[in-house]
């Protein structure tokens, strides 16, 4: 069942992998499946998608210093979403700052923080900010205000991900 906010329903799902060539066809079915959920007010639907975390803490062999894969797989979905769902309102969350500072020791596992860096973080925000603008899709810029907030980190010590109120909040912004 979705959650419901206000006068919106919506589903939230993570997909727990970078948005590349290899996850592509993931993103494909949640997107599908998630939308076909909603298939009575399909006309009236908007879909806010975006990827960050997971590719910025994958090891550069596979994304490439430049995210390039990352990139081009962006694209493809975009892409795909306008031909599939021309109807839906497409919307493109930024990358969420990574603050590497406010991780505590007990949450570094498998290597994982490695790649782990505000450069990439804002890297990865820049150039998908760069793509959006090419694509003329609406880009909900939130990266600034979580760079302002590593106390909102979820949990304490985590460094990647942020409380859920904070984040509803943040999306308040742009539904008021």
């Amino acid at each position: 069942e979705p959650e419901t906010t206000k006068d919106n329903s919506y589903y939230y799902e993570n997909i727990a992998a970078p948005l590349d060539s290899d996850n592509l066809a993931k993103f494909h079915e949640w997107i599908q499946r998630d939308l076909d959920k909603f298939s009575s007010v399909r006309n009236n639907t908007a879909l806010i998608v975006g990827s960050a975390a997971w590719d910025i803490l994958r090891p550069e062999v596979t994304q490439g210093r430049q995210f390039t894969n990352h990139q081009q797989s962006i694209k493809k979905l975009v892409n795909w979403i306008k031909t599939e769902y021309p109807a839906v309102d497409l919307y493109w969350l930024s990358p969420m700052a990574i603050h590497i500072h406010a991780v505590q020791e007990k949450n570094v596992k498998n290597g994982l923080m490695r790649y782990m860096s505000s450069s990439r973080s804002r890297y990865l925000y820049d150039v998908q900010k760069m793509i959006m603008e090419e694509m003329d899709v609406t880009f909900l810029d939130v990266y600034k205000a979580t760079f302002l907030s590593a106390e909102q980190h979820w949990p304490v010590g985590d460094g990647i991900h942020y409380k859920k109120e904070f984040c509803r909040m943040m999306l308040d912004w742009f539904y008021l």
